[in-house]
């Protein structure tokens, strides 16, 4: 507590005084500035030129039967969510969307809500999110104003399309 109290005032002092400037070494002990600077090194590029489709990809076939998504009652391997995203990119080339497009997803923090994201990703397109608990013309407003091409909701069954890979698509 009395470690407490002494940052405190540091940073009150340094809060009253405009010619000094609140300095984080003033409250962090010697480990905890070793263990800041050791998760701050930034130096490391090794995902920079990687988008997350990519990573996501690299990942199933790294990992293709470990659980990717869980929601404590349900879960879902990186395989499936792979080929169930596949089917959700399908679903949307068939309904015009294309890179650079933008498409709504409505549904709650759930499964469904990341392998719809992860559909939309695949496309090449940009994802709205929005909740279902919104009222209808607050939800219709968004969706007409963003210039949303399609709209993903957790009813939407993708099972009926073909899975047809994203790679596959713009290789053509």
């Amino acid at each position: 507590i009395g470690r407490m109290q002494a940052q405190m005032k540091d940073i009150l002092v340094c809060a009253a005084d405009d010619n000094r400037s609140y300095d984080s070494s003033l409250v962090l002990t010697d480990d905890e500035k070793s263990l800041w600077e050791k998760y701050n090194d930034t130096d490391d590029n090794t995902i920079e030129d990687k988008s997350l489709i990519e990573m996501f990809d690299e990942t199933v076939k790294r990992f293709p039967d470990r659980v990717a998504i869980s929601d404590g009652k349900k879960s879902c391997t990186y395989r499936e969510a792979d080929e169930i995203s596949d089917r959700i990119a399908a679903y949307l080339f068939s309904q015009g969307v294309s890179e650079g497009d933008y498409v709504a997803v409505i549904t709650e923090r759930e499964i469904s809500s990341v392998l719809n994201i992860l559909g939309v990703l695949k496309t090449g397109s940009a994802y709205i999110p929005i909740a279902p608990d919104m009222g209808v013309e607050r939800r219709k407003y968004i969706i007409e104003h963003s210039g949303c091409k399609a709209v993903l909701d957790a009813d939407i069954d993708a099972s009926d399309h073909e899975a047809v890979s994203f790679r596959d698509r713009y290789s053509r």
